[in-house]
């Protein structure tokens, strides 16, 4: 079960993106709009990388050139791409990140197993129904359980991410079947980019973004954060995207839970080194409905596993 290391690993890093996210979304000149577009406009640096690591990692497969149809269709991908990490991003802005985070967790493996059935035609193995019971547990229990569940203006954007999040993998799952890992992400990083050039389209959102570009010369250090953070989110993306190619794409979004694991722990390790920049909620409930979180994606991945 290689993909299984795979998206543990991917899960890992994808946690500190997502609170690296909250802390540059809330303490700097970035809004959820302008976020969004430097994000996908910094995929045109990461494209460059994508062939030459294939190089490197036979498994990828190589890169080629797919007929315009299909490469429409990686561009469409990306697309739909950029307005999940969008509708992520607002949502991040509107209420507590690992609410938000989790909120979200829990649904994309439901909306994935929906899809992947009516897209894919694919249903859950037997084997895998277990694991899936338990780590959509575990997710529920760390969204809904303990104090009361409440994200406010996020409900929206986060309903919208978890949908996106699910069609994105389904499809992307889909064109691994018609051409290579590396073509894939190759052109599918492309329509990222442009799904970030459409956003211009949007007056709100264009002014929201040339206003964060006006002011990026003299946040140098906000800057330096972005581009580690969003290092950081290619791999974790690559990572989940080739296990997706080598796995079952619902229970690749069903291991988002541990994902959200790790925010708990990463988030607990800030509030006590650093309180003023990020604080995490912490009772005796709370604490109590994480070990039941855990001990439910545990029993999931043994579940999986064995």
């Amino acid at each position: 079960m290689l993909w299984l290391l795979i998206v543990i690993i991917g899960r890992f890093i994808d946690a500190w993106v997502a609170i690296i996210d909250k802390l540059i979304l809330k303490h700097t000149i970035f809004k959820p709009a302008s976020y969004a577009f430097f994000t996908g406009i910094f995929s045109i640096f990461t494209v460059g990388f994508i062939i030459p690591i294939s190089w490197v990692i036979k498994s990828f497969g190589v890169f080629d050139v797919p007929d315009l149809p299909l490469m429409f269709f990686d561009f469409f991908i990306g697309i739909i791409l950029f307005f999940a990490i969008f509708s992520l991003f607002s949502a991040f802005y509107r209420a507590e990140a690992s609410r938000v985070a989790t909120f979200i967790g829990s649904l994309t493996p439901i909306f994935t197993l929906g899809l992947s059935f009516f897209i894919l035609g694919e249903k859950l193995p037997k084997n895998y129904i277990w694991a899936f019971v338990f780590l959509i547990l575990g997710n529920f229990v760390i969204a809904f359980g303990g104090r009361s569940f409440r994200i406010g203006g996020a409900l929206f954007y986060a309903l919208l991410s978890a949908f996106l999040w699910a069609l994105f993998f389904i499809l992307i799952k889909k064109v691994f079947g018609m051409q290579s890992f590396t073509t894939t992400l190759f052109w599918m990083e492309l329509g990222l980019v442009i799904g970030a050039l459409l956003f211009l389209l949007k007056p709100a959102a264009r002014k929201e973004i040339f206003k964060s570009g006006v002011a990026i010369p003299a946040q140098k250090s906000h800057i330096a954060l972005f581009v580690f953070n969003k290092l950081l989110a290619r791999v974790s993306s690559f990572l989940i995207m080739f296990a997706v190619s080598l796995g079952n794409v619902t229970m690749v979004n069903a291991l988002e839970s541990v994902k959200y694991v790790f925010i708990f722990l990463i988030a607990i390790l800030f509030s006590a080194i650093f309180p003023k920049i990020l604080k995490e909620e912490l009772s005796f409930s709370i604490i109590l409905q994480k070990a039941l979180a855990i001990i439910l994606i545990g029993a999931g991945i043994f579940a999986l596993i064995y």
